[in-house]
This record gives structure tokens, C-alpha cells and sequence, in this order.
């Protein structure tokens, strides 16, 4: 949680602080599109990929709470393992899109690499846990990119 608040500090709380105060000084842009580096695409992409993202997270953390314990393979499980990993990535490409800065270009890979070897270290518990039953899961349904079934037509 640390890690998101400082990101979003960054992303968000530094240069839309610099905004403001350039466009009182006389500076720059005086409107928040002709300060955005993408323009009204990338706010509209960067905020479709956060909010699908905020989805995955919070429907990834009611399955969990509800399970009690249990293994969850439906919902948003049931098309990739790690759905909320996923929508943490997810959320804050969007923040990435939406207000690209350098230092968020470095940190989001970082971060990326990070859910990656959460999910690894987590995969190991539960495969402890939950056997065999886990190790069918793994087989059906993806890490992180859901599978893309193509339907033939007669």
C-alpha cells in the first residue's frame, strides 16, 4: 500500500502541484488537456485500464474474503490465477498512460517484476496447501493473461 500512495504521490501529487503553479505564475498550460502529455486519448486509455484494474482488485478480494480459506476458482480466478496482482499492474499502467513520468517509466517494470515473483512465492503455498486440487487449477486457467478462446465456425 506504501508503495501505491508513493507512486500516486508521484505520478499525480508532484506534477499536477508543478501545474497549478506554473499556470499561476503565467506558466505553461492554463488547462489540465494542454498539460497532459497524451492528450484526452491517453487520459481516456490510462483511466479504461485503471478502472479495470480497481475491478480486478476489488472482485479478486471479494472471492477471497468469501472463500474462507478455501481454493477460489471462479469469478475473475476462474479466467486468470492472479487476478488482483494483475489489477494492481493493470492500475497503475493506467496511472502510467494517464500521466507518464520518468521515474513511473522505471518504477511500473519494477513493479510488474515484483507481482510476478509475489505470485511465484504465493503459487508455492498454495500448491503446499491445496495439492492436487491447485495443480488441476494451474493447468486450466492462466497466471496473468487470460486465454483467448476462438469459437469455429461450422
Amino acid at each position: 500500500m506504501s508503495f501505491i500512495i508513493s507512486l500516486f504521490v508521484e505520478m499525480y501529487g508532484v506534477p499536477l502541484t508543478v501545474f497549478f503553479l506554473s499556470s499561476y505564475f503565467g506558466g505553461v498550460p492554463t488547462t489540465y488537456w494542454k498539460g497532459h502529455l497524451l492528450g484526452i486519448p491517453g487520459f481516456i486509455v490510462g483511466s479504461v485500464i485503471l478502472a479495470f484494474g480497481v475491478y480486478l482488485i476489488i472482485s479478486g478480494w471479494r472471492k477471497i474474503f468469501a472463500a474462507k480459506g478455501e481454493l477460489v476458482g471462479t469469478g475473475a480466478y476462474g479466467l486468470v490465477r492472479h487476478p488482483q496482482y494483475l489489477g494492481f499492474i493493470l492500475l497503475t499502467l493506467g496511472w502510467l498512460i494517464h500521466w507518464p513520468t520518468i521515474i513511473t517509466a522505471i518504477i511500473w517494470p519494477i513493479l510488474t517484476i515484483s507481482y510476478y515473483r509475489l505470485a511465484r512465492k504465493e503459487e508455492s503455498y498454495l500448491r503446499s496447501k491445496f495439492g492436487d486440487e491447485y495443480g488441476s487449477y494451474t493447468k486450466k486457467v492462466p497466471m496473468f493473461l487470460p486465454k483467448i478462446m476462438w469459437r469455429s465456425s461450422p
